[in-house]
């Protein structure tokens, strides 16, 4: 079992065990969905070409960068451990960048080797993971912090020689020494790519690299909830295979390339990769980091740490503007309030669904209204799948909303969310409509002990968080994953408050009443949720005062084609009817009219449970005893003559099993 490197320090007793779950969440996660692509195909479709490789080449060379067989500063034997690789990968990495012109770099990149420390959460709480090596937008020079660095500890050394004499001086530079440290935070929130690097050529080791790299892609899209996807590589010595993460799997290069033998292309990926607009390294362009303080609107990655003190306190605390299309195709600007629902944000394969509290931007100091914005990835079915089975959400709240008045509507507006004009779809603009093969894992299992040699990685047997005798994966996995299209959608929906708040019973059982009544209306237009749960069920103010229940979240929801039986026994109904009514002649003497038998044996299976059912509501309603009429009970008398009778039910016997969470589901 592959692990992920964690910060050794005191603190990270209480991460270690979310690292140990992210490890099992992807280690699931790309179980079935890892596949391949050859490296031509993924750089004509997602690495952009600037050109001029020849020239930039030579230029490297000339500067001593390349000898014509070797990157510098790389060692030429296989080394035994890792750390070797790690600042010459950095530093030639951003030697080439530096040959790109001021009007070929498109964003920031500065390659950093902070193998030793994690990157800055914004959450405290959160488990420190620590890639290799990124690709970051920092907001310090990092190469004129590190010869800053060198310099003071020298100068640190000779003043520790001659501290007891001059103690005042050892702690002015150690306070400056931690200025610069402060200086040289890293922080999650700007990073572009990330790398990782391992030692040996194996099958299994670069298998195990791709996971553990997945692993940091996986927080990267925790901690950028402003991120579609991310791009990183992964080298084995001298060998980088591309990937890609994004919400309908992991895609890899299928060959690795020779960083020594093949520099051209190595050059071709790293300015690549600065060549590329935000949009194109995954970042979401249509929601930015609004700061109240400063009263201004960036990007996340260009402003760092700089999150007016908010850090230690988590993500749900910032305030993100995001654009949202209205029904006349014009733009309008929402500030969140809160972070309603994030806890499925990195989630791949999935809808990935983030639920926020807003406001509109231009009201947002003195609101009028508060919405709940759902952002996620919907599945567009293109396996053949009959697409009217699977409505996106928007349109089943149009079924469901026909008629409504505005304020009792499930959704106010819905959308595609779109990037530089096109629909953001994996297959189709992340993708860029790339035919993947399904990737096939090693033949050997991995062993389920593993020690590395370098004391910077991870080392299984000193990680208290993980059993020894932990299962090893399956080397090939039973069952097969087919990627599915996802489209990136907002759906702007009134605010409501969870059942959990009501403010009286009789509000309770008012809006349960509402919950049932929609269920069933959904169903008679053919419609089962198929996520049912306590967090689905919210209660909303209308324009009277009055409460209101509504059944939310239909985007797992699946439309039939027609009706059947709700069973063989019903259809044969007079066995039934007959049996529910010698039942009520020997318990209560008397009989009910046909309307009351049907509604009763709809509700129960049993003939001896419709009638007990019958006997319950004719006493309850005072229906039975000396003074009762002697005609058979009615459905006005009970109270059902407003239920309609329906012996046909949505046929639903086609339906896969729903993976919504059993308790609770905003995704």
């Amino acid at each position: 079992m592959y692990t992920v490197k964690s910060a050794t320090t005191l603190s990270t007793l209480r991460t270690k065990m979310p690292m140990a779950q992210i490890n099992t969440d992807v280690e699931s996660d790309i179980k079935n969905t890892l596949h391949t692509v050859t490296i031509e195909t993924f750089l004509e479709k997602i690495i952009p070409d600037i050109g001029a490789i020849d020239k930039k080449l030579q230029a490297l060379t000339q500067d001593g960068k390349y000898n014509g067989t070797h990157w510098a500063g790389f060692p030429k034997k296989r080394p035994k451990k890792e750390k070797p690789l790690y600042k010459p990968l950095a530093d030639i990495s951003n030697a080439i960048v530096s040959t790109m012109t001021p009007q070929q770099v498109r964003t920031n990149i500065i390659y950093v080797d902070r193998h030793k420390t994690p990157p800055i959460s914004l959450d405290k709480d959160m488990a420190a993971g620590r890639p290799d090596g990124t690709g970051a937008q920092p907001d310090a020079d990092i190469n004129a912090l590190d010869k800053r660095m060198i310099a003071l500890d020298q100068t640190l050394r000779q003043t520790r020689s001659v501290a007891k004499k001059n103690k005042e001086a050892l702690k002015k530079r150690m306070e400056e020494k931690e200025r610069l440290l402060d200086l040289y935070q890293l922080w999650w929130m700007c990073i572009h790519i990330v790398y990782e690097i391992k030692v040996k050529q194996t099958e299994t080791q670069h298998y195990d690299a791709v996971l553990q790299l997945a692993t940091y892609m996986r927080q990267v899209l925790t901690e950028q909830l402003d991120r579609r996807f991310v791009l990183g590589f992964v080298l084995l010595f001298d060998e980088l295979t591309l990937v890609l993460y994004d919400r309908s799997g992991v895609t890899i290069t299928d060959e690795a390339i020779n960083i020594h033998q093949q520099p051209e292309r190595f050059i071709r990926i790293v300015t690549g990769f600065s060549s590329m607009t935000p949009a194109q390294l995954g970042w979401d362009t249509t929601m930015q980091i609004y700061r109240p303080i400063s009263n201004d609107i960036k990007p996340s990655y260009t402003i760092a740490h700089n999150f007016e003190g908010i850090h230690g306190t988590g993500r749900y605390n910032i305030h993100w503007v995001i654009d949202v299309e209205q029904q006349d195709d014009k733009v309008k600007k929402y500030v969140t309030v809160a972070i309603i629902s994030a806890i499925r944000s990195a989630e791949i394969c999935g809808r990935a669904t983030v639920v926020y509290e807003v406001v509109k931007f231009d009201e947002k100091d003195n609101p009028q209204q508060t919405y709940a914005l759902k952002r996620y990835w919907r599945p567009v079915w293109t396996d053949g799948s009959d697409p009217e089975l699977y409505p996106f959400e928007g349109e089943i709240y149009d079924i469901l909303d026909k008629g409504e008045k505005d304020e009792l509507k499930h959704a106010i507006l819905y959308h595609d969310i779109k990037i530089n004009g096109q629909i953001d779809s994996t297959f189709k603009l992340i993708r860029n409509g790339w035919a993947a093969k399904r990737y096939e894992r090693p033949d050997q299992p991995r062993p389920d002990k593993r020690a590395e040699t370098d004391a910077d990685a991870e080392n299984r047997l000193d990680r208290c968080d993980i059993p020894e005798d932990a299962p090893v994966p399956d080397a090939k996995p039973k069952d097969r994953y087919t990627p599915i299209d996802r489209h990136h959608v907002n759906i702007l929906m009134p605010m409501g408050r969870e059942i959990k708040a009501f403010f009286s019973l009789l509000e309770l059982a008012q809006c349960f009443r509402d919950f049932l009544g929609e269920h069933k209306y959904g169903h008679d237009k053919l419609i089962l949720h198929r996520d049912i749960s306590t967090g689905n069920l919210l209660i909303f103010q209308v324009w009277d005062g009055s409460a209101v229940g509504r059944l939310m979240d239909y985007d797992h929801a699946k439309k039939a084609k027609g009706k059947k039986p709700i069973s063989s026994e019903i259809v044969n109904l007079d066995r039934k009817r007959n049996g529910v009514q010698t039942n009520l002649r020997d318990n209560l003497e008397k009989e009910a009219d046909v309307d009351v038998l049907d509604r009763a044996l709809k509700w129960f299976n049993r003939s001896s449970d419709a009638a007990h059912y019958i006997e319950d509501a004719a006493k309850f309603t005072g229906l039975v005893g000396n003074n009762a009429s002697e005609d058979p009970l009615s459905v006005t008398d009970l109270g059902w003559d407003n239920i309609d009778k329906i012996h046909d039910w949505p046929d639903f016997s086609d339906r896969p099993p729903c993976t919504a969470s059993p308790y609770y589901f905003w995704a």
